[in-house]
């Protein structure tokens, strides 16, 4: 098990991520180095996490996209890659940014969700 100590692990669990990105500030997103092509972001986003990744997200292209584009998400490439990502002092900028995307679009389903109500109160 890891301790206070330890800096990084490296865990392969189902069940228990939460618990994981409670006590992280920043994720690799497994999947992301593989044909598996990337999992879901958003629990470590809302988990206050820095979000990083590999170059194979094909499965939430458009999240990675988003997260990207707005500094809310490091691509990294190899192990050289990742060490310098973690010891990045931007990383809670990082998280931020990843936090206000996933708030933007919470808003923007809010938003569709009304109109989409306003439709059928009209029917």
């Amino acid at each position: 098990m890891p301790g206070p100590a330890d800096k990084t692990w490296l865990c392969d669990t189902y069940g228990e991520l939460g618990l994981i990105y409670r006590l992280s500030k920043a994720v690799l997103i497994g999947g992301t180095f593989s044909d598996i092509e990337g999992h879901n972001p958003w629990e470590a986003v809302n988990l206050d996490n820095a979000i990083l990744h590999g170059p194979h997200t094909d499965n939430f292209a458009t999240d990675f996209a988003m997260l990207d584009a707005a500094d809310g998400a490091l691509s990294v490439a190899d192990a050289t890659d990742i060490v310098a990502a973690l010891q990045n002092t931007g990383l809670q900028a990082v998280a931020r940014n990843a936090r206000t995307v996933a708030e933007n679009a919470r808003a923007q389903t809010q938003t569709l969700a009304r109109q989409l109500l306003d439709i059928c109160d009209d029917g």
